[in-house]
């Protein structure tokens, strides 16, 4: 049976969970400074889920020489983040075979512009440098039913196979959940539920970000697998001196929830608070990049 199935036999559908949920227990904590800037980056004027309108179309002018007409060329490979391909995959969990990668129509248009469309949430995200700067890989999957809401999850991996450092989860919420208080009391039972068989014990704290206020979800010592950020936790095999922090923020955008999930390397032997403290920088950095609608 696979991680996802086994998710959606255990922990139920969001649905089911939020018929179960409480009063949230999380308290809200002040904007941290690098969201807080971030948010100011990421077009303030514009709402959550809006689409920018096209400039207005600047007057004519002298035909440009045919060097000036060539085709824009994505950032070199060798430049920090570089997006080295853009694939469409049938599912969100488990890592694909070489059959199953097809190419994105949008590929050369997201690899000079960084910019990923998903045009049945009507949402459009700008992909950041993740920590560490080495190449990125997208990939995007099929609208996903197998958690009982609709799910769309874009993938950010270093390999066309490789589990991913970084994913975006955008899920269609039923009505049950539709107050802030509901969705993240509901959503931290869940992911309690997830952590639970790999005895690990996430912390959870409310903040404020580019979409108001948002529950944030600290793991140490999680890493990928297949199905991340989805399905059950994974345990970090500690290697070469480094460590890792799973560092997750849940926000709601347009009657959506939107997961920004992010891994983030750290030395093992820097103590616990430094690690998170670096993990929760490097989030500031990553959902203020995803901001851009």
């Amino acid at each position: 049976m696979s991680a996802r199935r086994h998710v959606g036999l255990l922990m139920l559908p969001l649905l089911a969970l939020a018929g179960a949920a409480g009063p949230a227990q999380a308290q809200a904590q002040p904007a941290r400074q690098g969201a807080a800037s971030a948010a100011t980056t990421a077009a303030p004027s514009m709402p959550p889920g809006a689409v920018t309108a096209p400039s207005a179309s600047p007057a004519p002018s002298p035909a440009p020489s045919p060097a000036a007409t060539s085709p824009a060329v994505a950032a070199p490979l060798t430049s920090p983040g570089a997006i080295t391909a853009v694939w469409d995959v049938p599912t969100a969990c488990g890592l694909p075979t070489p059959e199953q990668l097809a190419r994105h129509p949008r590929a050369d248009a997201i690899q000079r512009s960084r910019l990923v469309d998903l045009p049945l949430q009507k949402l459009q995200f700008h992909v950041p440098v993740l920590p560490g700067g080495g190449p990125v890989v997208i990939r995007i999957a099929k609208e996903d039913h197998s958690r009982g809401v609709l799910d769309q999850v874009v993938v950010l991996a270093p390999g066309d196979a490789s589990a991913a450092q970084a994913a975006l989860v955008v899920t269609d919420l039923p009505r049950e959940l539709d107050s802030p208080d509901r969705l993240f009391d509901t959503v931290e039972k869940l992911q309690r539920k997830l952590a639970r068989p790999a005895s690990m014990f996430p912390t959870f704290s409310r903040v404020d970000g580019p979409y108001g206020e948002a529950l944030e979800m600290v793991v140490p010592g999680r890493t990928a697998d297949g199905c991340f950020p989805t399905a059950y936790f994974v345990a970090a095999k500690g290697f070469g001196g480094q460590a890792s922090v799973e560092i997750s923020r849940f926000a709601r955008v347009g009657g959506r929830m939107v997961e920004f999930a992010l891994l983030v390397p750290v030395p093992a032997t820097m103590a616990l608070g430094d690690q998170q403290e670096r993990a929760k920088e490097a989030m500031d950095a990553f959902w203020g990049g995803l901001t851009g609608l």
